[in-house]
């Protein structure tokens, strides 16, 4: 009898070992400076502003992640900015034809004033 008692407890250590090691080794790995629990967590809510108005084109983020300084978490739709860029473009292009025109006209006036000086 004490030979079955032994290799029942030897089997008991096992299997209790074997459990307690897999609880242990189970745990998902986390950061530096965190730390594990249960419970329920309050957080502030973040507002994030941008620069200029737009839709939403892609969250790179889901809700619960964890993101570092300086992450992008979501891109923006900038095709109506890309528009405004490029209108902003043409008249720039407009404008300097304009000058080039304007200079084009002062040079034909002051090549009149100097024909009709010589007159």
């Amino acid at each position: 009898m004490s030979k079955k008692l032994i290799l029942l407890t030897v089997a008991v250590a096992v299997v209790g070992g074997g459990i307690v090691a897999w609880l242990i080794l189970s745990k998902p790995a986390l950061p530096p400076g965190f730390a594990a629990s249960n419970g329920r967590l309050e957080a502030k809510q973040v507002d994030i502003a941008t620069k200029y108005q737009g839709r939403i084109a892609e969250v790179l983020a889901d809700e619960g992640d964890t993101v570092e300084t300086g992450q992008i978490v979501a891109k923006m739709d900038t095709q109506p900015l890309e528009a405004e860029l490029r209108n902003a473009e043409a008249k720039i292009r407009e404008e300097q034809d304009n000058r080039r025109t304007a200079q084009a006209e002062v040079a034909v006036k002051q090549a009149e004033l100097a024909y009709a000086e010589k007159q």
